[in-house]
């Protein structure tokens, strides 16, 4: 099993292969990967189970050693969609929409067929997989679908979300004293507004900040100011949890529909914004992620790597 790390592996130290092999060695990580929307495995290797009490796509076991249920890591290569880009600092705050609970803040973006190769063709499996999973939990009942699947029908985009707060357990460890480079504490996180800042400055003592899983080319953590002008129309990996829950009618729809939730892990770039040079920092690095390796497999819901 592939593991994160903190240090370059001796293969990969300095720089990354050049960016056509490096595109072929991704492309070829997720092919073998069981829940890879774009492979043409992904049917015989992912179904839906009950993980921490809610409906999400797990590994059905026996695939690749695994013995069940393990979340599915599911992954799909998109061009990320400037249409309701809701990635930034203050998420779903944009301009003057207010939280009657700010702590469910999230952060959301969405990502259409990308135009670099091979990937571009495998987005027809990609396609094919999306509805495939949706009809496996489809009745006569609960016939629409909100949520994952968003944009008109002949140009569809993948939506996923990040939620940026987290409750600090009351019991557990003294917390280490926050630095600038530190986005996981309330008080280091960039809020582009004073008054934002000020309104969640009352979670700090119950809540912290998860910093959004959003990793260049290189495998660095992308600064939080930045994150518009490094994804808008850059070609990614993302990486998710998928669940879903069956909604009753309400005011927004008559009919009775099924919710899905796609639950970020990780957004992983394969080739930037055109225009856009990305180049590797050696220092001031808080996490790195290879993106050459898979994410391990987990028997419980996560928030983000």
């Amino acid at each position: 099993m592939a593991t994160l790390w903190t240090e370059r592996p001796n293969d990969c130290k300095g720089s990354l292969p050049p960016f056509e092999d490096q595109v072929n060695l991704i492309r070829d990580r997720l092919l073998r990967s069981p829940a890879y929307l774009g492979g043409k495995i992904f049917q015989a290797n992912v179904e839906w189970g009950s993980i921490d009490g809610e409906h999400t796509a797990t590994l059905k076991s026996g695939t690749s050693s695994v013995v069940g249920p393990y979340v599915a890591n599911i992954s799909a290569v998109v061009k990320v969609s400037d249409i309701d880009f809701k990635f930034s600092s203050e998420g779903s705050l944009q301009g003057t929409n207010t939280l009657t609970d700010p702590s469910l803040m999230t952060l959301s973006l969405s990502g259409s067929a990308p135009t670099l190769e091979p990937f571009a063709s495998d987005y027809a499996t990609v396609t094919n997989n999306v509805k495939w999973l949706q009809a496996r939990v489809a009745t006569a009942y609960f016939i629409g679908k909100t949520g994952f699947r968003v944009g008109p029908p002949d140009r569809p985009r993948i939506k996923v979300h990040h939620k940026l707060f987290q409750i600090v357990p009351i019991y557990g460890p003294p917390r280490a004293q926050p630095n600038s480079l530190d986005w996981s504490t309330i008080s280091t996180w960039p809020f582009r507004r004073k008054a934002i800042a000020d309104s969640f400055s009352l979670l700090a003592d119950t809540h912290r900040i998860v910093r959004p899983p959003a990793y260049d080319m290189h495998g660095y953590l992308i600064r939080p100011e930045m994150y518009r002008s490094r994804l808008v129309n850059a070609t990614v990996e993302l990486v998710f949890e998928l669940t879903f829950r069956p909604l009753l009618p309400d005011q927004a729809s008559i009919h009775p529909r099924i919710s899905y939730s796609a639950h970020l892990l990780a957004i992983r770039t394969i080739q930037p914004p055109p225009g856009s040079t990305v180049t590797p920092r050696e220092i001031n690095v808080l996490h790195k992620l290879n993106p050459l390796v898979d994410i391990p497999l987990s028997t419980h819901r996560r928030t983000a790597y």
